[in-house]
């Protein structure tokens, strides 16, 4: 461990006073406390300056340490005993020199705010004054931490990016404090503001993922005090701007944009989309219990309508089509034939014919069977 101590020497007029303290004093306040500066004090109160000169000394190997008193205490009897002590034994450091002006009563640092070395991330920087350090803490701190040194390269201050982390005049951090709190202030502000930016970008991202151009969307409830979008409607997505609003197409020809958090809305499921695509080739029945048929835009063939063997093509699928809604499977009999009886067939057939009719599917029967199916059933043939 190497101990930093000063020789120093103290002027006015014709006073003067040599004497050691620990560390490298720069200002008043470095020098308060010690007994030989307190006594000079008493003796020149009222002389209109001081000139403060020192040397800076280490004493020992290893990280550096301000001398404590008793260790000043112990290399002062070590100088009296052996003149050379300083040159034999200690390391010569560098000079210090500052001034104290009488002013109103008091003693005053002649620059109270030494020219400092700052060392960021981005660059090193002198720092003639406080609100120089103010702004290089508050410029670089947002790129990293920072040091900030004396001339004979001490450290002067530590910074957890822009805020001060260490301080080792802190009469001097107390003064910088006021000058970087409202600082400090505004770049957390403006941080805030990029944050919330980015936060909404990446939201608008998201979204422009979830909901791409095309993307069928149900309305639930649209928070518009003015003309909203009826709720049910259902709409395709135009695109999703920056700030992430969803501009929409809507079935009713409304172009007004949902607002996620605002709006509340749910995309279509796949059978909703395949309900759709299936809308676009003909009208829908709705049979209830999510039973629908598409009305063919053409009439069917059923000409061959008279037994329940000889229905094929188009009319057949549709009638097994319309089972398959009533969840009704056609099971073969025991030969693995027909599974019921012609009669029996006959009856079931007859009976949905009449039913999709009735719904508007047209058929397309040979004159005598439409006249006999029309007794059979009481349908009402144009």
């Amino acid at each position: 461990m190497a101990l930093l101590f000063s020789v120093l020497t103290m002027k006015s007029g014709e006073a003067e006073s040599r004497f050691l303290v620990g560390g490298i004093p720069r200002i008043k306040n470095d020098l308060k406390g010690w007994t030989a500066y307190e006594e000079f004090m008493r003796k020149i109160y009222g002389a209109s300056e001081i000139k403060v000169e020192g040397k800076i000394y280490i004493y020992g190997d290893g990280e550096f340490v301000n001398a404590t008193a008793e260790e000043v205490a112990y290399m002062y009897e070590r100088i009296k005993h052996r003149e050379d002590f300083l040159q034999a034994r200690c390391q010569y450091w560098g000079d210090v020199v500052f001034k104290l002006i009488y002013d109103n009563g008091e003693y005053k640092d002649e620059n109270p705010y030494p020219t400092l070395m700052g060392s960021s991330n981005v660059r090193n920087k002198k720092l003639h004054s406080m609100q120089e350090v103010a702004d290089f803490i508050i410029q670089d701190g947002r790129y990293g931490d920072l040091t900030i040194k004396y001339k004979d390269k001490q450290l002067f201050l530590k910074t957890d990016g822009i805020y001060v982390k260490e301080i080792t005049d802190k009469e001097y951090g107390e003064k910088l404090k006021k000058i970087l709190l409202p600082m400090q202030k505004e770049v957390e502000k403006e941080k805030k503001a990029m944050n919330e930016w980015e936060k909404e970008r990446q939201q608008a991202k998201r979204y422009k993922e979830q909901y791409p151009p095309g993307t069928r969307l149900q309305l639930i409830n649209m928070e518009d005090p003015y003309a909203p979008v009826e709720s049910g409607t259902r709409g395709t997505v135009k695109l999703v701007d920056d700030i992430g609003q969803i501009h929409m197409h809507w079935d009713n020809g409304r172009t007004l944009a949902l607002v996620p958090g605002q709006d509340s809305f749910r995309t279509l499921t796949e059978a909703e989309l395949k309900q759709e695509e299936r809308l676009k080739n003909g009208k829908v029945v709705d049979f209830g219990d999510d039973c629908q048929i598409v009305i063919p835009k053409e009439p069917i063939d059923c000409s061959k309508l008279g037994y329940f063997n000889e229905m094929e093509g188009e009319c057949w699928d549709l009638v097994k089509g319309y089972l398959a809604k009533l969840g009704i499977e056609l099971l073969p009999n025991e030969d693995g034939e027909e599974p019921m009886s012609d009669y029996v067939a006959k009856g079931v057939q007859d009976k949905i014919v009449e039913l999709l009719q009735e719904a508007g599917v047209e058929f397309k029967f040979e004159q005598d069977e439409t006249e006999e199916l029309a007794e059979d059933v009481g349908m009402n043939m144009a």
